[in-house]
């Protein structure tokens, strides 16, 4: 015989959802609340049809078949999108959990003053993430969860900010008003970076940063907004190939400074639909392109075509292009730990 009610977790499984947003979600909607370590139900819980089932040990939260579907499909179903499942913005990118970098920066615990790119990490990794690894397509997905985003810091701050140290430490660029725009951020790991190493700039600049992840977008803000309090911090949710032109105009006068962080090698975006958009900002331009060096999924060969983008064109001038590949050593102890070998294409113009 069916069983006429199921649990919250079998519920969760059946609509590919992880169990602890649907209790966190029923939560928030006052159909249970926590006691200790267990889950009790309020009388609206009850009335929509849930019951207590007794367990050997313990007593659990059991739904009516099917009484959770309407609330489900509505709030929190995942839909097919690209070929994956995404949850539908009404469940805003997975933030009914609590992000913790977020938490920390609003309690204090993370402000102005000790803010860095480090203490971002630590937190992010402590303790170890839930292993999402496979969730994170290597690095290419659009992050949904707090997981994904803590375990892809985890899983690749070291790569970063080993490519991003080395080109900031070389890098002269006026520290007056600069504006940042920031491509496809994720979490402004990159962003991060050039604040750490230029801590004047912090309050003579601004940012954009533009990212499809809206829960990777919502904590780069508030991270961002931590290092620049007297800034504007503009966010666009968006994928590069949806970027306007009237998305990334900037003050004239201003050093731009075009960031883009291992998003170019992938084949995702067309690379001169982009550059045509982002090449009528007027002034001074800085792009700076990082990457690993491969030759597979899109790889280096993408960052040629985004460097010889610049070769055939009069609308600006070129003072300077550059692009190399240098190796750097991985911190890592993790058996089988691979050296970091980075792509990087450098080029000035002016408009």
């Amino acid at each position: 015989m069916i069983n006429e009610y199921l649990s919250t977790s079998a519920i969760a499984r059946n609509y590919k959802i992880r169990t602890k947003d649907l209790f966190y979600y029923l939560m928030s909607k006052s159909y249970l609340y926590k006691e200790g370590k267990h889950y009790k139900l309020t009388d609206s819980g009850f009335k929509l049809g849930g019951r207590y089932r007794e367990q050997k040990e313990y007593t659990n939260v059991v739904w009516a078949r099917n009484c959770l579907d309407e609330i489900i499909a509505d709030n929190l179903a995942p839909h097919l999108k690209g070929g994956k499942y995404r949850y539908p913005s009404g469940f805003k990118g997975g933030s009914m959990e609590e992000d913790k970098i977020i938490s920390a920066i609003e309690s204090g615990e993370i402000n102005a003053q000790n803010i860095s790119f480090d203490i971002i990490k630590k937190e992010a990794i402590t303790p170890t993430p839930t292993d999402v690894h496979g969730e994170l397509d290597y690095g290419h997905a659009i992050l949904d969860t707090q997981d994904q985003l803590n375990k892809y810091i985890y899983s690749y701050s070291a790569m970063i900010k080993s490519q991003w140290v080395q080109m900031f430490n070389s890098l002269k660029v006026p520290l007056g008003n600069i504006e940042i725009i920031d491509y496809a951020c994720g979490q402004g790991l990159a962003s991060m970076l050039f604040f750490d190493k230029h801590k004047d700039a912090r309050n003579r600049s601004n940012i954009t940063l533009i990212e499809p992840s809206e829960i990777a977008l919502n904590r780069a803000k508030k991270i961002l907004r931590c290092y620049m309090p007297k800034a504007k911090v503009k966010t666009i949710n968006k994928v590069l190939d949806d970027i306007a032109e009237n998305d990334i105009q900037a003050d004239d006068s201003a050093i731009k400074l075009h960031l883009f962080s291992n998003i170019v090698d992938m084949d995702i975006f067309n690379i001169g639909k982009l550059l045509d958009k982002i090449t009528t900002i007027k002034g001074k331009n800085y792009f700076i392109v990082m990457s690993s060096n491969r030759d597979s999924h899109g790889g280096s060969p993408r960052l040629n075509v985004f460097y010889n983008y610049f070769k055939n064109n009069d609308l600006y001038k070129v003072i300077k292009a550059e692009k190399n590949s240098f190796v750097m050593k991985n911190p890592s102890t993790y058996p089988g730990a691979k050296d970091f070998n980075v792509r990087y294409v450098y080029i000035e113009t002016k408009v």
